[in-house]
């Protein structure tokens, strides 16, 4: 197991604790892989242990759910309208909607080939405009 003293080397596994060097002197302090990406580190060549490489990873998955999920939690939140609905909801034909879109007046999402609406758009512009002046 991994001691809270002792700082992690080039030299040290994490989890096993055997010394492939100790006594070298051209020994790394590191707390991890990820702050010598940080600091920008070039031309190293490193002899990594499996359980460092395993966390290495664990660290990346990690790193990157916590800054996408909020993202697409998000996305989630705002359903999307097809576009005969969206029609139908503005009281518009298929041609105005298709120059709203193009003029991106109306902002649409692409599912394959089929067009969506947010529904925070169409919100906004029946909000903005009333379904009087559409």
């Amino acid at each position: 197991m991994r001691q809270a003293e002792q700082p992690l080397t080039a030299f040290n596994c994490c989890r096993c604790g055997q010394c492939l060097n100790p006594d070298d002197a051209n020994k790394i302090n590191m707390t991890g892989l990820s702050e010598l990406l940080q600091e920008g580190v070039a031309g190293l060549t490193l002899a990594i242990p499996l359980c460092d490489l395993k966390e290495f990873a664990d660290y990346i998955v990690a790193k990157t759910k916590e800054e996408l999920l909020p993202t697409l939690k998000a996305a989630d939140t705002d359903p999307l309208i097809p576009r005969l609905e969206v029609m139908r909801m503005l009281g518009v034909c298929a041609n105005t909607l298709r120059n709203w879109r193009r003029s991106k007046y109306l902002e649409a999402v692409l599912v394959g080939a089929k067009v969506y609406y947010r529904t925070s758009a169409v919100n906004k512009v029946l909000n903005e405009y009333g379904k009087e002046r559409i």
